[in-house]
């Protein structure tokens, strides 16, 4: 089968090889283990010679792909400036790709929806869509806002999401992430929820509990920004320090909005935590896992979410979880079974479920074993399996590639 996947997430080229932040390029590289041909139309920065590698970035194992280069963009508005001079050219490029290939695979939310699902339709191809996120719950600019530019974005981003699920009304197959997007798409008969399969076996390591040194070590893993409630969580340190519990966090990613992690740090700073709170910066995806191991409880403060990949990649290296009760946290976790549940924007809460796992040894191991259950979904041995069952059935080349 030859398959198609459109992003919208950029890859850099540097030095003749093809790096990224996010681990969902892993994906394309399961892909091509079963695809006669895997083409990818994604947005490529091109650095210049002897240009140092991010340290935030990743090496993509691209030999067999097809790199399709995309104009760069990183938000609506930025594809917004692009599109007088560049629709047309757009639209031959995804015509012709779509017309080469069995499959299209595109990844959502995109502001190209519209432009690829026409194109594919009117070349008669099978469309699946990944739905990884919602433009409204989880959008950066509707949770900074307030008044009348808080009701222009949500307006803007309720037009959107209509129009993305109108654009997939007739797709082949929906994969969304979380039950809220398969409610949103539920007009299609093909919904289903998937579990990114981001894991190998090589990323499990057997721990049997955690939080036996002189400090507890929590962790939290995510782009410092609003959505992701990291005040809510630095409060709760300033809690538990004031209940005289070791614990030490490490906040690991980076800044998206200019200035927000030094507001983050103004706010450790006011608490009086600054011995108790590190910001480490972003480590790419083949690193996190030293960044797992090293820590005995991770924490998900989120106020809205997809399904992040740092539950599974946790839980493979036996990391016990706190996490907030939204999206796909909500919808994929049970509680007290494989992680603790707290309500969005509560500190206290943060604060009590961390000192229950300290105290707790019995729950804690609980939630370690029943996590590494959990991890076992997310392998491409297994959630992948689902994802090309899918795609051979679509094409009509499948029955030349052996199951």
């Amino acid at each position: 089968m030859k398959v198609l996947i459109c992003l919208g997430t950029a890859l850099e080229k540097i030095n003749g090889d093809f790096y990224a932040a996010e681990s969902w390029f892993k994906i394309p590289e399961g892909i091509l283990r079963s695809a006669k041909e895997l083409t990818l139309w994604v947005p490529v920065i091109e650095r210049p010679a002897g240009f140092a590698v991010p340290r935030e970035k990743w090496r993509v194992k691209t030999e067999g792909m097809r790199i399709v280069a995309l104009d760069y963009f990183n938000s609506y508005v930025s594809y917004a400036r692009l599109w007088p001079s560049r629709n047309w050219a757009w639209k031959r490029v995804i015509r012709h790709l779509a017309q080469q290939h069995d499959i299209v695979v595109v990844h959502v939310p995109t502001p190209l929806i519209s432009i690829i699902v026409a194109a594919v339709y009117r070349v008669k191809k099978s469309l699946v869509a990944i739905v990884v996120g919602d433009m409204v719950s989880q959008s950066e600019r509707i949770i900074a806002s307030r008044g009348v530019a808080r009701l222009f974005y949500v307006l803007a981003g309720k037009f959107l999401a209509w129009q993305e699920a109108r654009c997939l009304r007739r797709a082949d197959k929906i994969w969304v992430y979380n039950r809220a997007l398969a409610d949103r798409h539920r007009h299609n008969a093909s919904v289903e929820l998937l579990e990114d399969p981001i894991l190998s076996g090589n990323d499990f390591v057997e721990r049997l509990d955690t939080c036996q040194g002189p400090v507890v070590r929590l962790l939290r893993v995510c782009w410092l920004l609003p959505s992701k409630g990291l005040e809510y969580l630095i409060q709760a340190v300033a809690i538990l320090k004031k209940q005289d519990r070791p614990v030490y966090l490490e906040i690991l990613g980076k800044e998206k909005q200019r200035g927000y992690q030094d507001r983050l740090a103004q706010l450790v700073n006011n608490l009086d935590i600054g011995e108790q709170v590190v910001f480490s910066g972003w480590a790419p995806f083949d690193q996190l896992g030293q960044a797992y191991l090293r820590s005995d409880i991770q924490v998900i403060s989120s106020l809205a979410e997809g399904t992040p990949r740092c539950i599974v990649e946790g839980m493979a290296r036996g990391l016990p979880l706190v996490a907030s009760s939204v999206g796909g946290c909500q919808d994929t976790l049970t509680h007290e079974q494989n992680a603790l549940l707290v309500p969005p924007a509560d500190p206290e809460a943060i604060a009590a479920a961390v000192g229950r796992l300290i105290d707790d040894g019995h729950l804690r191991r609980r939630l370690i074993s029943s996590g590494y259950l959990r991890a076992g979904q997310a392998t491409f041995e297994t959630a992948g399996a689902k994802l090309l069952a899918s795609l051979r059935d679509l094409a009509p080349a499948a029955r030349e590639i052996a199951a």
